[in-house]
């Protein structure tokens, strides 16, 4: 806002009119402080998810829904969710993709969204790349899948990261805007640093090549969720702040 035209002006005004300012990560919080956000108008609200729409299936339901995607029944398949556009960075992943095929030929990265980066993307992808455009309903690919990643440069909190760990899908992500919020590195996801292919790829393999490790964070993952960010949990909290701005001085 402050680099838009009137952007300062707008900014001054809400300080002066709002009552308060929800926050969907600490970043955004430090942001608000430093244009001059008191304390006391700023609450922090991260975004939820529903836990029971996204939630892992057992082995049967998995081949099912592999079944319906085409999907080999061995195959490790690894998805990326979200805008197909620059600070996405997917051209990492569609560069990585032919060396992690190299050791697993059956892996497959799907790539779910759309955006003006679409037609280029598909024409630098290899074997084991699919595109699968935008869904209006992403649960399906995720809990058919192995793994989440999420290369991008710069996010706010994405709630595709926050459904795939709800889904008990081990993450590879980047350490940059709200996500550092969500995951504790080599506990409930892995972060690799930005602009960093190789990072990317040795953090795939790795997870590829212990089976046993990937499990592990992807329940820690789920476990992340349900505890700090469930839709129930969002709501409660939007409940309690409305009511402390109706009601100015009774306790929630």
């Amino acid at each position: 806002m402050q680099r838009k035209f009137f952007g300062k002006t707008r900014l001054a005004l809400f300080r002066k009119e709002a009552a308060a300012f929800i926050a969907i990560s600490s970043e955004i919080d430090a942001e608000l402080s430093a244009a001059g956000v008191p304390a006391s108008q700023r609450r922090l609200i991260s975004n939820g998810v529903d836990t029971c729409r996204f939630a892992p299936v057992d082995d049967p339901e998995k081949q099912r829904l592999r079944a319906q995607l085409g999907l080999h029944p061995q195959a490790l398949v690894a998805v990326f969710v979200g805008r197909l556009v620059p600070i996405k960075r997917l051209d990492i992943l569609i560069s990585i993709w032919p060396l992690v095929r190299e050791k697993y030929s059956e892996a497959i990265l799907y790539i779910a969204g759309s955006g003006p980066m679409e037609n280029e993307l598909k024409a630098a992808a290899g074997e084991g790349v699919q595109f699968l455009g935008s869904q209006e309903d992403i649960s399906p690919v995720l809990k058919a899948s192995d793994l989440f990643l999420l290369p991008s440069d710069a996010e706010g909190l994405p709630v595709a990261l926050l459904e795939a760990m709800a889904c008990g899908l081990p993450c590879v992500v980047t350490e940059v805007g709200g996500i550092p919020d969500v995951i504790t590195n080599h506990k409930d996801g892995i972060f690799v640093p930005a602009d960093s292919p190789e990072a990317f790829l040795q953090a795939v393999l790795f997870l590829l090549d212990h089976p046993e490790i990937r499990d592990g964070i992807g329940k820690l993952a789920r476990e992340r969720i349900i505890q700090k960010y469930s839709v129930e949990d969002m709501a409660d909290q939007l409940v309690e702040l409305y009511q402390q701005l109706i009601h100015p001085g009774e306790k929630p």
